[in-house]
């Protein structure tokens, strides 16, 4: 058995003592799983899931995970939410199967890492493992009637479009990707067919649709594509971000905008903005004035940990700064007075 599965190493590796459930599971069982075929959220047919090799031991290594490694930037084991990696899916890392080390019952969840969650496969580990043994492999999937790599490279084109200055040559290119698009959207497969990788495909097409719509000054159109991005596969913390903006700037829609931020499980510091800003524009002072010192708490803290030796306070006083002058913007753009405003922040 390779250490890294030896009980003792994992509970010192990810700081959590272990369930005897699970040690069990370790010291008796997983080394002859290998590779099976499970069902899990998201895909209509079995997927492999691999109990050994490279991929899964990555997540074990002494010091952490490398840079662009998703324990590394997007997830957190181990710890207070006792999530230690179980299985990969195929033979990368991006989305992996863990356990609740701590728990008796060991609840099994797939972690999803284009929308940054764990969603749950079963309520025990029994019950999972039970699942593996009468889970066939699944059926060769159809091929794709449309090249992906195509989709790909238009919506980098979008979106690159979309951050340039605006100009005829500018406008003419999105309108050429636009027209390019809608045809490959139509023929797109189901996400179920597809490998993880190749089914954040649709999201991303209809995300890059979306911000070239609202480069082009259409918001409504904009907004529908954009609202379809997560449902797709975008990283639900990209999409609904540019869906507040909208709705905030173009579209003038506060009301709309509490209620997409409200109804996100924690928005990130430029979402919480906008959600800030929406208060403002309907005098909710005091509710605005805690989401702006959300927002700069996070951001400095966010910077802290790039930048251990940062200075805090300075740190605070530039993203207060920065705040300020979205505030005064945003102001005038509704020819409002921003005093009361600017008295909100921290």
């Amino acid at each position: 058995m390779s250490r890294y599965f030896d009980p003792s190493y994992v509970s010192d590796r990810f700081a959590l003592p272990l369930a005897d459930r699970y040690r069990r599971f370790l010291t008796d069982e997983r080394a002859g799983l290998g590779r099976r075929f499970a069902i899990l959220p998201s895909y209509r047919g079995a997927m492999p899931v691999c109990f050994e090799g490279r991929a899964l031991e990555s997540f074990f290594h002494d010091g952490g995970a490398g840079p662009g490694h998703p324990s590394a930037a997007e997830v957190e084991l181990g710890g207070a939410g006792g999530w230690v990696p179980l299985a990969t899916i195929g033979d990368d890392e991006p989305q992996f199967l863990a356990v609740r080390a701590g728990e008796p019952a060991c609840p099994v969840a797939m972690w999803e890492h284009e929308t940054g969650e764990f969603v749950r496969c079963a309520a025990t580990l029994d019950a999972f493992l039970a699942g593996l043994a009468t889970t066939a492999r699944a059926a060769r999937p159809p091929r794709s009637p449309v090249k992906l790599s195509k989709v790909r490279a238009v919506t980098d084109e979008l979106q690159g479009l979309s951050k340039a200055a605006p100009s005829p040559a500018r406008t003419a290119g999105l309108e050429a990707g636009l027209a390019a698009l809608e045809p490959m959207l139509a023929a797109m497969p189901p996400t179920w067919t597809m490998t993880p990788d190749d089914a954040t495909v649709p999201g991303l097409a209809h995300y890059a649709r979306g911000v070239a719509l609202r480069a082009l000054g259409r918001p409504e159109e904009a907004l529908a594509a954009l609202e379809r991005a997560p449902i797709d596969g975008v990283a639900k913390n990209v999409a609904p971000q540019v869906v507040v903006e909208l709705l905030l700037i173009e579209l003038d829609r506060p009301a709309r905008v509490i209620e997409q931020c409200e109804a996100h499980p924690d928005p990130l510091p430029l979402m919480r903005r906008s959600w800030a800003l929406a208060l403002l524009r309907l005098g909710r002072l005091d509710e605005a004035a805690a989401q702006l010192a959300v927002v700069i708490e996070r951001q400095v803290a966010a910077t802290l940990r790039l930048k251990p030796t940062a200075d805090a306070a300075a740190e605070r006083a530039r993203r207060a700064a920065d705040l300020a002058q979205a505030v005064s913007a945003y102001a005038e753009r509704h020819q409002l007075d921003a005093r009361a405003w600017l008295a909100c922040l921290p």
